[in-house]
């Protein structure tokens, strides 16, 4: 299954970190340089196996760590509401 970012938020690169503004929890987010890389990645690629392979290569560590931190900052967005499942059927 793959995702797509929540509709209505307002999204901006801020010193190479990404700052997401969510009005409807009335909350703004903070993404650190490895959270911006993965959330950056989404937008292209769902599966999160070849995320975390370039992720690796980007920051030089071990695939199976990289593996680890995507599957963690995809289930922490989630649980934000900030990244949805795309239920969309793809062809």
């Amino acid at each position: 299954m793959g995702f797509r970012y929540r509709p209505g938020l307002s999204i901006r690169l801020v010193d190479g970190e990404l700052v997401i503004l969510d009005r409807d929890a009335q909350k703004i987010h903070q993404l650190n340089s490895t959270a911006s890389f993965v959330w950056n990645r989404l937008a292209e690629e769902s599966d999160l196996v070849d995320v975390a392979r370039e992720l690796s290569t980007e920051f030089e560590v071990e695939e199976s760590a990289a593996l680890e931190d995507v599957r963690r900052i995809v289930e922490k967005l989630r649980e934000l509401q900030l990244l949805v499942p795309d239920v969309e059927m793809r062809s």
